[in-house]
């Protein structure tokens, strides 16, 4: 049996916090034109389960993980654990806000908790809406928008307090927000709904509802606040406006994504993770540890991936894509968002 045939598996049990991908209704955007897939790739680099240490100019900034044990700290550095935190029963995706506090969501089923917890990993206070959580993300003025199960999401003030809870007209993949206000879902329709991607405004009114021809699940950012959106069904990716009208499709297959300072995307595709540059074109095709899904870039322009199939977290260079070292963290979970603050701090805030 293939990874490819395994991670099918994968997704459906991730997916029973947001239901199946679907489609639906009408195109509301026209398509425009694939690049094309072929592209010179640089050499992989062999995978070593001992971590290594690199110099960093961020010896204090860290990467937080939604683990096999909690929520594990890592210096950003050198892979070194810092600390290991409790944050609900299964926390699955975790957001760095604008004062270093991490914010926790918690994927079981009945528990509704959410967690802030400070820069040093104190707990500042648990919070309880909804059923289950498996994403996390922050808006412009520092409000939490969290995934529930059904066709729900919820909005939490920077103190933890309860703004709102929205109905989307779908079953929740996954949520992000940009720079311009807007919070964007991806899901299944279940109502009326006719799209696999809409778009609300920071009221939780949905102002936009488009429809994907390919399918739309995970969901990363560019500097100028672009949405990109992971289409597993036909593994391609779409590049979204802030308006949202279609700015490119890329041949790229990925189920997690992210995007660094020089706009390069990032994958993940279960299997290992690939580099492409602005335009869509492969760069490189580098190994992680088993199965890996979650991304997130760090201050340094280095990528952290998680593996959840295996015990640690992978640090490659991001320029080179050289194995940076895997760091042991007792397992890891899915880890959908932003496990740096990096996005947040360069795309949403723009206070770089």
């Amino acid at each position: 049996m293939t990874k490819r045939f395994i991670l099918v598996g994968l997704l459906a049990v991730a997916f029973l916090f947001a239901g199946c991908l679907g489609d639906g209704g009408t195109p509301s955007v026209a398509p425009s034109i694939l690049p094309s897939p072929e592209a010179s790739t640089t050499p992989s680099v062999e995978a070593s389960v001992e971590p290594t240490t690199t110099p960093s100019a961020s010896l204090e900034r860290f990467v937080w993980i939604a683990s096999g044990i909690g929520v594990t700290k890592l210096y950003e550095s050198n892979g070194t654990v810092a600390g290991v935190f409790e944050a609900g029963a299964v926390p699955e995706s975790i957001a760095v806000d604008s004062e270093g506090n991490v914010w926790v969501a918690d994927g079981s089923d009945g528990n509704g908790e959410v967690t802030k917890l400070d820069a040093s990993g104190e707990l500042i206070g648990t919070f309880v809406v909804g059923l289950a959580h498996p994403r996390v993300v922050l808006d412009p003025e520092g409000n939490v928008w969290v995934l529930d199960i059904g066709d729900k999401i919820e909005k939490l003030d920077p103190d933890g307090n309860v703004l709102g809870i929205f109905t989307v007209g779908m079953d929740p993949v996954d949520i992000i927000a940009d720079p311009h206000g807007n919070v964007w879902v991806t899901g299944s329709p279940s109502g009326e709904i006719e799209g696999n991607l809409v778009k609300l405004n920071l009221e939780g009114v949905v102002i936009g509802d488009y429809y994907l021809e390919s399918g739309a699940s995970f969901l990363a950012l560019d500097e100028e606040g672009n949405v990109l959106v992971a289409n597993t069904k036909v593994d391609n990716v779409t590049k979204v406006s802030s308006n949202g009208g279609i700015l490119a499709e890329y041949w790229i297959a990925a189920l997690g994504l992210a995007v660094d300072a020089e706009g390069n995307i990032w994958a993940t595709t279960a299997e290992s993770v690939v580099k492409y540059s602005p335009d869509g074109n492969k760069i490189g095709e580098y190994p992680a540890g088993e199965y890996p899904i979650g991304i997130s870039i760090d201050y340094d322009g280095n990528v952290w991936v998680s593996n959840i199939e295996s015990s640690f977290v992978t640090k490659l260079n991001g320029a080179t894509g050289e194995l940076m070292g895997n760091y042991e963290v007792n397992g890891c979970r899915w880890n959908i968002g932003d496990a740096t603050g990096f996005r947040y701090h360069h795309f949403v805030l723009q206070d770089d």
